[in-house]
């Protein structure tokens, strides 16, 4: 798929005669917006971090998606979902509207799959993802898997518990992530499977597992797929044959047990169930890199990614705020929010104007500050005393000088 890509003109913020300092980052642009057509091609827009600093300085990206009433600027409509945690963390099912489809990822005897060498109440040891996923504000390279039905991103989590408490629980264990926790036997012919794209997708599937016990012989079939791009962990069920609703746990929960959700608990689990597990990580907004570190008297880029396809016709507002520290001293970190906005398939227009000095030949004046209320925008006139914000949607508008 080609990528449209869009250089926008921009100034620097907090870096020579004009500006806010962002602690020891300035940024360019300051705010964007873009038009896109209806499952059109991804938009572009570059944007770059200057650290004019003496020291180095670490930077974290964070994206917020604002929710607006339809009739401030003709949004979409947006279906309901489970409420969100503090953090922003929610789950969907495929009963909702915008909820997951089942699709299960064969991964049994795929190219690059590992079929790992377990057995009841065994703990993988740590699984590179080749990636780094997203989860409540940390990002992890690797998971370790439990024969139980649980995974988890704490590289030092090498318990095997087969009974958890309902979800979330601030009591140890805790960053346990159950697609179904119970006591899971291999016997002959199950198996644990993991397999990764290196890229972005990861998968961990639970294959004709069986539950500990004389006499019994079930076939359960689940998996874990880690979709890196949009920070979302989706649970998929296929068979479910001979497991008591008794012994279910499916739930989540953050690094200290404090947020999460209980998603099923000891309620029976049905043959094609998709459940996704989503967080304050944009689907149609990626900023690449998420963070990182900036040595003194230099910048990085950064690619902002919009991502049309499969949007309603209307306006989204993504809250785009970087968090930023020396590197020695991240008790102390400051932060700047910007608007990043996407409109599919509606009208968009110019606002342009020119700042002079009203004194004399009314000359213009350059590096006005020039704050939009409505989205968080603030442009610089250029030499000429000209400015502008481009592809807006219709509205009403106030600019402060």
């Amino acid at each position: 798929m080609m990528y449209q890509r869009i250089l926008l003109a921009a100034f620097m913020i907090g870096f020579f005669s004009y500006g806010a300092v962002i602690a020891e980052i300035t940024v360019e642009p300051f705010g964007f917006a873009v038009s896109v057509d209806e499952n059109g091609d991804p938009v572009e827009v570059e944007v770059t971090l200057s650290n004019s600093g003496d020291g180095d300085v670490a930077f974290e990206i964070n994206l917020e998606e604002i929710e607006e009433e339809e009739d401030r600027r003709g949004g979409p409509r947006r279906d309901d979902r489970s409420d969100p945690d503090d953090a922003g963390y929610f789950w969907v099912d495929d009963d909702e509207d915008d909820g997951p489809e089942f699709d299960w990822i064969n991964i049994v005897n795929r190219d690059g799959a590992e079929r790992l060498q377990a057995a009841n109440n065994w703990n993988s040891g740590v699984l590179e993802l080749g990636f780094e996923f997203p989860w409540y504000g940390e990002w992890y390279p690797s998971v370790r898997v439990c024969t139980n039905g649980w995974f988890t991103f704490d590289p030092e989590q090498d318990g095997t518990f087969s009974v958890l408490p309902e979800f979330p629980d601030n009591e140890a264990p805790n960053n346990i992530l159950a697609v179904d926790c119970f006591a899971i036997s291999l016997g002959n012919e199950g198996s644990l499977w993991f397999w990764t794209d290196g890229e972005g997708i990861a998968v961990v599937s639970w294959i004709h597992v069986g539950i500990v016990g004389p006499g019994l012989r079930p076939d359960i079939n689940m998996q874990a797929v880690f979709i890196a791009e949009t920070g979302t962990v989706l649970y998929q069920y296929g068979n479910q044959i001979g497991l008591p609703a008794n012994q279910v746990n499916v739930g989540y929960e953050n690094q200290d047990g404090e947020l999460g959700a209980s998603i099923y608990f000891r309620q029976a689990v049905h043959q094609g169930l998709a459940i996704a597990i989503s967080g304050p990580f944009s689907k149609w907004l990626v900023v690449e890199p998420p963070e990182g570190v900036i040595s003194a008297e230099d910048s990085q880029n950064l690619n902002a990614t919009f991502l049309p396809e499969d949007l309603e016709v209307g306006t989204y507002e993504m809250r785009v705020t970087i968090e930023s520290s020396e590197v020695d001293d991240e008790q102390n970190r400051t932060s700047i929010e910007f608007s990043a906005v996407m409109t599919v398939d509606d009208p968009v227009v110019s606002i342009t104007g020119t700042v002079t000095d009203e004194a004399g030949d009314n000359p213009p004046i350059e590096g006005a500050m020039i704050d939009m209320t409505g989205f968080f925008f603030t442009r610089f006139s250029d030499n000429e005393g000209n400015y502008s914000f481009e592809n807006m949607p219709p509205g009403d508008y106030t600019l402060t000088f």
